[in-house]
């Protein structure tokens, strides 16, 4: 089991984070909004968040999230 599963990322509203892996307009810093509550995986919850920038809504994994300062 990798580290990432035993300790799952958990992020606060209002952090910012990017996105591992990042496809097409995925790129920059993007803003935390809060835990989508359909969210079925409790051990990979999905987070709804909006790109700093361009002001783009996505929702992601917390597995393709990094926390950034």
């Amino acid at each position: 089991m990798t580290e990432q599963a035993l300790f799952p990322r958990l992020f606060a509203t209002g952090d910012l984070v990017q996105v591992t892996n990042p496809g097409r307009y995925e790129r920059g810093r993007w803003r935390v909004l809060g835990v989508v509550a359909s969210t079925t995986a409790s051990d990979d919850p999905a987070y709804d968040v909006v790109n700093v920038r361009t002001g783009r809504r996505r929702v992601f994994h917390g597995s393709r999230l990094t926390l950034k300062r």
